[in-house]
């Protein structure tokens, strides 16, 4: 690794886990509305929705967020609900309104 990537990488490493630096946070996915999607129509939605992780990314990425998992509330033979990081991005997912949305975000937010 060169030296400037290499301090460029440790810069951003300090950033991410100072305790003034990013979090990560469980948010609720009812909060990210698709890109497209105005608000009264995702309020109109089923409480079960289709979408896929990448138009979760987009949703956080428009509120300065990197979405980077979901927490899925008890579903099939996960009573307590599990967690997916790095999801695939294409693959469509059923999700429910007590799943969450696993996000990194600034400490200020």
């Amino acid at each position: 690794m060169r030296r400037e990537n290499y301090d460029d990488t440790i810069e951003k490493f300090d950033e991410l886990f100072s305790s003034g630096g990013c979090e990560i946070l469980f948010r609720r996915i009812g909060e990210y509305s698709p890109a497209g999607s105005t608000r009264q129509q995702h309020d109109r939605a089923s409480i079960r929705d289709e979408h896929t992780f990448a138009d979760l990314e987009r949703a956080a990425y428009a509120r300065g967020e990197i979405a980077i998992g979901i927490w899925r509330s008890g579903q099939g033979r996960t009573p307590r609900g599990v967690v997916e990081l790095n999801p695939r991005r294409d693959e469509t997912m059923r999700r429910s309104d007590d799943d969450e949305l696993i996000v990194l975000t600034a400490a200020d937010s």
